[in-house]
């Protein structure tokens, strides 16, 4: 009895995290956009075209993260859904870092 129970709480718990997760990821795009966008008050064209790469290549990473999580979701791999849609998180960090050098 104990273990049955068990599992359903670990289910619902990855449930959560993949939903937070894929919050989180939405979260993370748009404060880095902000960011960005704090960072381009007085720059050059160049700095521009870096700005707004950044602003793509983390909105692409964001949404490829809640997409893919929302397959494995779909799927009943709740496990696998709340990796992916947490992984983009250090990778546009990386991203905004490396971009807005």
């Amino acid at each position: 009895m104990i273990v049955p129970m068990r599992r359903e709480r670990a289910a619902v718990v990855m449930k959560v995290l993949a939903i937070v997760g894929m919050l989180a990821s939405v979260g993370g795009a748009l404060v880095s956009a902000v960011f960005a966008l704090a960072a381009a008050a007085n720059a050059t064209p160049e700095q521009l075209r870096a700005v707004n790469l950044t602003i793509g290549v983390t909105a692409a990473i964001a949404a490829l993260g809640v997409i893919a999580a929302l397959v494995f979701f779909k799927r009943g791999h709740d496990g696998a859904a709340a990796i992916t849609a947490i992984a983009p998180l250090p990778l546009m960090a990386a991203a905004l870092f490396l971009l807005l050098k």
